[in-house]
């Protein structure tokens, strides 16, 4: 998935608005995993690999940038529901 993709581009304007983000770079994680989701119809974490972007080489690396999303005490998963 590309990041300047008409999904990613809509999705971006939605949910870029929601909320304040502490950092970009949480936004655009939450964005890659929101497309993967979408694209991959799964909610399983390994079936968005294929749908994740990454500079890094292995399906571990784009695991744990998503597991370290997931666990991050900075986002305040509560304000994304309202």
């Amino acid at each position: 998935m590309k990041k300047n993709s008409r999904l990613y581009n809509a999705l971006s304007a939605w949910l870029g608005q929601a909320c304040p983000w502490a950092h970009k770079a949480h936004l655009t994680t939450c964005l890659l995993m929101v497309v993967a989701l979408i694209q991959s119809g799964e909610v399983n974490l390994t079936r968005w690999v294929p749908y994740l972007p990454s500079r890094g080489r292995y399906a571990q690396s784009k695991q744990r940038r998503v597991q370290r999303w997931l666990n991050n005490a900075r986002i305040n998963v509560h304000k994304l529901y309202k």
